[in-house]
């Protein structure tokens, strides 16, 4: 019997250069995600909204009054100032890497990936949320209508 990540894998493959692409990107719009996944299948999750954990990566919607309650992890102070400052306005998802986040959405849609340099591991991990997010690598802040900031 086929798992559900190897049925993910084979569906990731054939919605990029499969023949019938719009059938497996629906097919991944709709399939039930696992809580656990690898880290190259993550950027399906955080596309969703959905919470997953991965090794050292992990993600979560908050609570439904969009109350977050972790804390910055390593964030430098300025950009920690303003993970803290979105808290308190509400977020409606955060994506971490180790204890750190390094990409948030705000209740009123706003997403958020700080343009900070950490490991290796942590690069990839911003990737998959760039990724998941269809923003730049240079793009700190963007609205799913309009680009707020271009560093």
């Amino acid at each position: 019997m086929t798992s559900t990540i190897d049925t993910l894998y084979r569906l990731t493959r054939a919605a990029s250069w499969g023949q019938d692409r719009e059938a497996a990107r629906e097919a991944l719009r709709t399939i039930s995600l696992p809580k656990r996944l690898p880290i190259d299948l993550t950027h399906l999750a955080i596309a969703r909204r959905e919470t997953f954990v991965a090794a050292s990566m992990s993600a979560r919607a908050t609570d439904t009054d969009h109350q977050y309650r972790g804390g910055a992890g390593i964030l430098p102070y300025d950009w920690a100032s303003t993970f803290y400052s979105d808290t308190a306005d509400g977020l409606a998802y955060v994506v971490y890497s180790y204890a750190t986040p390094i990409g948030w959405e705000r209740s009123d849609g706003l997403r958020v990936i700080p343009p900070v340099s950490y490991s290796v591991t942590t690069a990839q991990h911003q990737r998959k949320v760039r990724e998941a997010w269809g923003m730049a690598w240079n793009v700190a802040y963007s609205h799913p209508t309009r680009s707020l900031a271009t560093l």
